[in-house]
């Protein structure tokens, strides 16, 4: 491909892409998803990556197209909330001016019969559903620029192909090759945890090995759980053991109680187990009697 002046690096590129190993680790706060993260990267060499570092690192570098439109919206975003506060601003101060007149036509408004006062309607109750949303809090975002410039951004959730986009960009740097981690799916930029899943799934479609770590408790709590388990299958086999333990002296009192009859009426493969139960209490006994000198009862 050199020989015939072809460019490779694009091919050669995704060919690494799709050998890097990618391990998502998910679970509620305090679990130690960073702890786990950061030792998976030291094991596999692997890049340590979060959705929201990735998103203002592109929303800082100029040349990332995906950044520049997040950046936009962020901006947008920020522009709104200012607007919303100076509206609201405008409008409480309304509202402390009619304050002030209605409570001037009050005070001339003594002396006068009550009919002459106007009564003041109970306000009516707005009829309003109100909707819970499961996007997360806008954010004030401290971002700088490559060219040194403090944007004015508010976080907000950002379309899924445009998340999609800027995790691509990411993907292609060197560093993560031989595999990336992300350390947790919740994000300021994305609406749900499943919405988060999909676009990082979207991003690295073209890896061979996909792992997601969910971690339910932290490392203390399963270690304490381990052993706790350890300990019950423990109790559990010595309890067995005992168990087994009494059915065999039982059967053994059994046998040696058995009369002539009994005995030959017995099977050929009873008959021989019951003569190697015989024989091995007489060895033991022998032994007895050889080492402590005495003869068991």
């Amino acid at each position: 491909m050199r020989h015939l002046g072809i460019d490779s690096s694009s091919d050669r590129c995704e060919a690494q892409q799709d050998r890097g190993i990618v391990v998502i680790i998910h679970g509620p706060p305090q679990t130690g998803k960073t702890e786990v993260a950061a030792a998976l990267c030291h094991y596999y060499d692997a890049a340590h990556l979060s959705i929201d570092t990735v998103v203002k690192e592109a929303i800082a570098n100029d040349q990332s197209k995906a950044g520049c439109c997040a950046r936009e919206l962020c901006t947008n975003a920020a522009m709104e909330l200012k607007s919303e506060d100076e509206g609201i601003k405008s409008q409480l101060t309304d509202q402390n001016k009619n304050k002030l007149a209605s409570g001037e036509k009050n005070k001339n408004a003594k002396g006068k019969s009550p009919s002459a006062q106007k009564r003041k309607e109970p306000a009516s109750k707005p009829d309003k559903k109100f909707t819970v949303s499961t996007a997360p809090a806008p954010q004030q975002l401290n971002i700088i620029s490559s060219r040194r410039e403090e944007l004015n951004c508010l976080s907000c959730v950002l379309p899924e192909d445009l998340l999609v986009d800027i995790l691509c960009e990411r993907l292609k740097r060197e560093d993560c090759y031989k595999g990336v981690v992300f350390d947790g799916l919740e994000s300021l930029f994305a609406s749900r945890l499943e919405s988060s899943l999909l676009c990082v799934f979207k991003a690295v479609k073209n890896r061979h090995h996909i792992y997601m770590v969910n971690l339910h408790q932290d490392c203390a709590s399963w270690i304490t759980k381990e052993e706790n388990e350890r300990k019950k299958r423990e109790a559990k086999r010595e309890e067995e053991g005992l168990q087994w333990k009494k059915v065999f002296q039982r059967n053994v009192g059994h046998i040696l109680k058995m009369d002539d009859d009994k005995y030959y009426a017995l099977p050929e493969e009873k008959k021989a187990l019951v003569d190697k139960i015989i024989q091995g209490r007489k060895h033991l006994r022998s032994e007895r009697t050889h080492d402590w000198g005495y003869r068991p009862p």
